[in-house]
């Protein structure tokens, strides 16, 4: 099994540093292991005493006086488990906007065990409990580097990326697709959107189901890697402005 990514992508305001402490807390609960590192640099060298989880809250959230949007990079080290979180102090809704995000990258050698274990379902889950995201997903990087777009960075205020393993959209896409285009054997209304999982295992599952579903809602909403053709911003897509 290759090294999996969860990704999540979210117009809410990701600033309240109680929110971020909480999260890391209970992250330490899943993963059995103490965040380690969070920094503003890659690789993260910065270190996270054993009791400062309160302080990684705070970490996150201080923007410089001159700063409109932030990186920062963590890892909790012993379990294996890298994250990078990219967010904005105010996030506008220009259609050229990046959206907030946060990624975890869980190393190939640990995915057999995470994923028998539940693990990373359950970090997905605490994910989009805690951020409001709009669309997140997680899945094999084999199978997210496929849906890497011809030319250029995917927009997602024109296009979504694709549908994986594990799969949500709030209550604003689920409105867009129709609730009725969701295989209900697939599908669970969770977190006030959808959640999708097309198996136990993202490697036990067929090799065209994920392209299936997104046939199923509409094939013309995600990527396509061999079409070069640019989509308008809100053609294939909710603008940020309506996912409010």
């Amino acid at each position: 099994m290759s090294e999996i990514w969860i990704k999540s992508h979210s117009v809410e305001t990701w600033c309240d540093p109680n929110i971020w402490s909480k999260f890391f807390g209970e992250l330490e609960e899943i993963l059995s292991a103490k965040l380690t590192n969070l920094d503003i640099n890659d690789p993260p060298k910065r270190k996270v005493g054993r009791n400062e989880i309160a302080s990684a809250g705070t970490y996150v959230t201080q923007f410089g006086p001159d700063k409109v949007s932030r990186w920062i990079f963590g890892r909790f080290k012993d379990a294996k488990v890298d994250f990078t979180i990219h967010h904005h102090k105010t996030l506008r809704v220009d259609v050229n906007d990046f959206s907030n995000s946060l990624t975890f990258f869980f190393a190939e050698s640990i995915c057999a065990d995470v994923v028998k274990n539940r693990t990373i379902e359950r970090l997905f889950d605490l994910t989009n409990e805690c951020f409001s995201p709009f669309y997140s997903f997680t899945d094999l990087i084999d199978m997210i580097v496929k849906k890497k777009k011809s030319r250029g960075a995917v927009n997602l205020q024109q296009e979504l990326i694709g549908v994986f393993w594990l799969t949500y959209f709030n209550g604003k896409y689920v409105e867009f697709f129709g609730d009725d285009r969701f295989r209900s054997e697939l599908a669970t209304p969770c977190d006030r959107g959808m959640k999708i999982k097309l198996g136990s295992q993202p490697i036990n599952i067929g090799p065209t189901i994920r392209a299936d579903l997104e046939a199923e809602l509409g094939a013309k909403h995600f990527v396509d890697p061999k079409s070069s053709r640019s989509k308008k911003a809100g053609e294939a897509a909710l603008l940020f402005s309506e996912l409010h």
